[in-house]
């Protein structure tokens, strides 16, 4: 269980970051978030969607899953302007894992795998900054109810898309 009060604030804006940038990017496929700790992690952003999905996806549609991925270090950076590696170290190895994979799927793809790195990072970066406002709600949410599934996440979501 966390103790220190920082570490828990971190969790939340840090799973907040991935509910943010997946629903918009992934909306039908993000089903819960969690701040709640566990085994394995701190938090959890649970996706249906697999890596075995992502390998054959277009170069844009996979930058946007590893945005996806970043999202929960960027939010970090935006909000505390540092990360903490530790939090980061499972996002870091899926996106390893995946632009392994993606590149085996792809052998002549032009991109060398920092350019999509790089392009990740930015796009979760813009998205956060963007969407300050649903980002605030979810981190919100999670500091009220702990988790949320993919109804509650989706009603906030077209909420503000429709305003």
């Amino acid at each position: 269980m966390i103790d220190d009060i920082n570490e828990i604030s971190r969790t939340i804006v840090h799973e907040a970051g991935h509910a943010t940038v997946g629903v918009l990017l992934f909306p039908d496929e993000i089903v819960w978030v969690s701040a709640i700790p566990n085994p394995s992690s701190l938090g959890r952003a649970l996706t249906t969607v697999t890596l075995e999905m992502v390998v054959r996806y277009p170069t844009e549609r996979f930058i946007d899953y590893l945005a996806f991925l970043f999202a929960g270090r960027a939010a970090e950076e935006n909000r505390f302007s540092n990360y903490k590696d530790w939090m980061s170290r499972h996002d870091e190895q899926s996106a390893h894992e995946a632009l392994h994979q993606y590149r085996a799927m792809h052998p002549k793809l032009l991109h060398n795998d920092q350019d999509l790195t790089t392009q990740a990072r930015q796009r979760a970066h813009e998205i956060l900054v963007r969407e300050q406002s649903l980002f605030h709600t979810l981190t919100s949410g999670l500091v009220r109810y702990d988790q949320f599934g993919q109804e509650w996440l989706l009603y906030n979501y077209y909420l503000f898309a429709t305003t």
